[in-house]
């Protein structure tokens, strides 16, 4: 007898989500760029009429209904794509290029939250930051195993 995962159709996606970026992350798919504020509200309307009317039983209380539902639709080119969201490969160098623009001091601020490190920015370099998911982001790149000149982790 197979079992399937059931749960409310929010935890649901959530567990999609959460799957689909730890692939990303180990070097699958990223389909970030339809999960995105931006986009996600009609993409997820999109992904749930699919999935209701192509999938047996279409309960969307499984995440396998979820990733079942954005794979076929990505596949159909349905989805929205948010131009603006940077794979980890784009946020990484994205990272670099940005750092490399910023003294030292800087840096520190911006990774201890020390708000005052915006007064020390361009509005280029703001734009950049916030490409990065702003401070927070910034941080947690700074704290990734990033892969440094020569193949290698620092």
């Amino acid at each position: 007898m197979t079992t399937t995962l059931q749960m409310d159709p929010q935890a649901a996606y959530d567990v999609f989500v959460l799957r689909s970026r730890e692939r990303a992350e180990k070097g699958g798919p990223d389909i970030g760029a339809v999960l995105t504020d931006a986009v996600v509200d009609r993409n997820i309307l999109v992904a749930s009429v699919w999935g209701k009317k192509h999938l047996p039983g279409g309960a969307d209380n499984n995440p396998g209904f979820w990733e079942l539902s954005f794979a076929a639709c990505i596949e159909l080119g349905v989805l929205m794509v948010d131009p603006t969201y940077l794979t980890r490969g784009e946020k990484i160098q994205a990272f670099r290029e940005f750092s490399n623009t910023i003294p030292a001091d800087v840096y520190k601020k911006i990774f201890l939250n020390d708000a005052t490190y915006d007064q020390h920015l361009t509005a280029e370099q703001r734009v950049s930051l916030a490409s990065l998911g702003g401070p927070q982001g910034f941080k947690h790149l700074v704290n990734s195993k990033l892969p440094v000149a020569g193949g290698s982790n620092a």
